[in-house]
């Protein structure tokens, strides 16, 4: 079948134009495309890798604050007294519980404004009062103030130092205690709690969060107290409660999120939270159990984590069914950079998320820092591009052809009027038989194959 000369070009016009455009929308999408989830990569393990390093700075603050109540001269003193010559008599302690007092209830900075409680245990289990602590101090400013989630047997609520669950066991170890050979002539003094092993220079033992309601929680630190005349003397151990909202505040904290996003720290499923090899080493085969350090909270846009929402600390979870999790452990603790992102993931209840993730360089815990915005959101600069350029395409392409078939119509009558001038310069004289005669007698008309050859050759 023959293609008129116009219809042609209109194609060749609307084709060509398509080819160009389709070029520069591929490369637009190819070059826009990666550019795009590169920035939103970068945003989410940029702010992961702030707020691991806001929460390690915060940890190191409550760790040094901790660290003055240790090194106490009172209280150093008192404990000297108990452990050469067995002396826990009231004179002993007296000086100490006020000094230790002071210590707790102090103002000032926000290390000092964090102290609630403490107790001081002996360095070993050979004294008069054995293996317990020797001194219990809480602050004059929450004693007996702050109602804490459990009940007396009477039913009647506990309050913060108020009897011995004043002092919530969640958050005190149960020390055992031994010790080890730190040169020829000195053994130093040792103590174990929760699988974590306690010495002079050990880092301390990291217990909680534990949430007393849903805008509070406590956590306590337990380290050792050294002489300070001697570098490895272990004299007891202090274990301080503190208030968590170094901790809260960096998951509080909405900079950097969008509107989806929100702020998780994971830690291993174990009261000390601290790794164990054998649920995470190389060679490890079993589950790695792993648990939200506090509950998620859910915001006015998104429903995510609704299952561990309200009830308090989180039943554990396998690793593997949150990928970024799994690549955060698996990384070299000896590298610089301990943050990166997974742009196209999942969590544990298998929602499409964007995940940047980083480990706070400290070594009290062993916990993930994760920022996750739902997927729609971070991928939305994409899908705009995405209907932009089909808008684009189907939009010129639905221009291009209303307006091919008259530019083409306009192009070609030029050739129209030569065709039609030269079938009338070369018509034979009127001597000659017309061609209505020829036609007349049922004959082909002379100039009749010259006329096609030249439709043809125009066409």
């Amino acid at each position: 079948m023959r293609i008129p000369i116009r219809e042609q070009l209109a194609l060749l016009i609307l084709t060509s134009a398509l080819i160009g455009l389709a070029v520069i929308s591929v490369a637009t999408w190819i070059t826009n495309h990666a550019f795009v989830l590169d920035v939103r990569s970068t945003r989410l393990s940029l702010t992961a890798s702030l707020k691991a390093a806001q929460l390690a700075s915060n940890l190191d603050i409550m760790q040094t604050s901790v660290g003055f109540i240790a090194s106490r001269v009172l209280v150093q003193s008192a404990l000297q007294r108990y452990g050469q010559q067995s002396n826990n008599s009231d004179a002993n302690w007296v000086r100490a519980r006020s000094d230790m007092g002071s210590a707790v209830s102090g103002g000032g900075s926000i290390g000092q404004a964090l102290l609630l409680q403490s107790k001081v245990f002996p360095k070993d289990d050979s004294g008069p009062n054995g293996p317990y602590s020797v001194l219990n101090t809480t602050s004059s400013t929450w004693n007996r103030t702050l109602e804490l989630p459990l009940h007396n047997e009477d039913g009647s609520p506990v309050l913060l130092g108020d009897g011995d669950l004043g002092y919530p066991p969640a958050l005190y170890p149960n020390l055992t205690y031994s010790s080890g050979q730190y040169n020829y002539t000195f053994n130093d003094a040792r103590a174990e709690a929760d699988g974590v092993l306690l010495t002079y220079d050990s880092p301390p033992l990291f217990l909680g969060p534990w949430p007393v309601n849903e805008s509070f929680a406590l956590v306590s630190l337990t380290v050792p107290i050294v002489n300070n005349t001697s570098a490895a003397d272990v004299l007891g151990w202090l274990t301080v409660v503190m208030d968590a909202r170094l901790v809260t505040q960096v998951m509080s904290s909405t900079e950097g999120l969008g509107n989806t996003g929100q702020t998780l720290i994971v830690g291993p499923a174990d009261r000390s939270n601290r790794i164990t090899a054998e649920a995470f080493g190389a060679d490890s085969t079993g589950p790695r159990l792993v648990q939200y350090v506090l509950p998620p909270r859910s915001n006015s846009t998104t429903n995510r984590h609704a299952k561990d929402r309200g009830d308090g600390p989180d039943v554990p979870f396998n690793a593997s069914s949150y990928p970024a999790i799994t690549r955060a452990l698996n990384q070299n603790p000896d590298q610089s950079d301990l943050s990166n992102s997974l742009i196209s993931t999942h969590n544990e209840y298998d929602d499409a998320v964007s995940v940047g993730y980083a480990i706070p360089r400290v070594d009290m815990v062993d916990w993930v820092v994760l920022v996750e915005q739902a997927k729609s959101e971070v991928w939305e600069p994409i899908n705009h591009l995405r209907d932009i350029l089909i808008a684009c395409i189907f939009g010129t392409a639905g221009f291009l052809a209303i307006i091919a078939w008259p530019l083409a119509h306009f192009a070609v009558q030029p050739i129209r009027r030569l065709r039609e001038a030269t079938i009338k310069s070369i018509e034979p004289p009127n001597s000659h038989p017309s061609r209505s005669s020829f036609e007349s007698f049922g004959s082909p008309s002379p100039n009749s194959d010259l006329e096609t050859r030249i439709e043809n050759s125009a066409s």
